[in-house]
């Protein structure tokens, strides 16, 4: 079985470039273009890892990390690798058990 991808952007040029890089090296994708999205694509399985996008209209990537985290039977674990500066602080809190 091929390690699982979920990627969240509302920005498509985002999400073509992810698919771009990601795509030759053996994953099985999956893409979701707002966190509503994301949230209906994890009820029908779990992915190896989720690229969020932190900052989309509506719910941003932050509120859905929350979400994902306090589902049942979920087991989420935030690793985060460069983030955008003005988001540090709240990122952090997302990461706080």
């Amino acid at each position: 079985m091929k390690p699982t991808i979920l990627i969240v952007d509302d920005d498509p040029m985002n999400m073509q470039l992810v698919r771009v890089l990601l795509a030759d090296e053996g994953y099985d994708l999956r893409s979701a273009v707002n966190a509503d999205e994301a949230l209906t694509v994890l009820a029908a399985f779990e992915p190896g890892l989720i690229l969020m996008d932190i900052q989309m209209p509506e719910m941003d990537g932050l509120e859905a990390t929350r979400l994902i985290r306090r589902r049942p039977g979920r087991q989420l674990r935030a690793n985060n690798g460069l983030i955008h500066c003005e988001n540090t602080t709240k990122l952090f809190a997302v990461r706080a058990p």
